[in-house]
């Protein structure tokens, strides 16, 4: 996964606008369990409600789902790291509720020999897959046949780019007093013949 998304996104005014539209109407949804038979659960001390209106100490509910929506929208793929009471990273909840959700940059993200590494180097933490596919971390990926997500930004790809250097064209007209035309020089006494 390349930052190209990434870069995408913040040069793009309009790109970034309907992301941040589209993530912050989904994040405003209110939330509804249902029990098995797909019937409303209407207990508002339910535990899952409570870790989701309350995921981590910096975000509220809907600043945490807004931020995976954009992931989810940049890269394809958003990340959401359940700590538990075990300070272990290697900890494989098993029914248990995590105390804190945190999103997590899926640019610092890959699977390798059977976990989660998260970060650079010898600094990057691991988190254990178990055999059931049980981990710390969640990965929402949009569609794709290999293990990580298509971003939706890739499809517009070639528009981005030529949008974001016409942008250039224009900025550098302007910054040229609106000149559009070109300045030949010559060294020397030199004259342009006719051909």
């Amino acid at each position: 996964m390349n930052n190209y998304m990434r870069e995408g996104y913040l040069s793009n005014a309009v790109l970034h606008r309907c992301i941040n539209l589209i993530a912050g109407e989904i994040a405003k949804i209110p939330l509804v369990l249902k029990n098995e038979k797909l019937e409303p659960i209407d207990n508002i001390n339910d535990p899952l409600l409570k870790l989701l209106s309350n995921p981590n100490l910096e975000q509220s509910k809907v600043e945490f789902i807004n931020s995976v929506m954009i992931n989810y929208l940049i890269y394809g793929n958003a990340y959401i790291r359940g700590s538990y009471e075990s300070s272990e990273s290697n900890y494989l909840p098993q029914t248990k509720l995590p105390i804190l959700l945190d999103v997590l940059d899926p640019l610092l993200m890959k699977k390798k020999d059977g976990c989660w590494e998260y970060g650079v180097g010898h600094n990057a933490v691991k988190y254990l897959i178990g055999l059931d596919g049980n981990s710390n971390i969640l990965h929402l990926k949009g569609f794709s046949n290999s293990g990580v997500g298509v971003s939706t930004i890739k499809a517009l790809e070639s528009q981005i780019n030529q949008i974001n250097l016409s942008n250039d064209w224009n900025n550098n007209i302007l910054q040229n007093s609106g000149n559009v035309s070109s300045v030949i020089e010559m060294s020397g006494d030199t004259n342009l013949t006719a051909q």
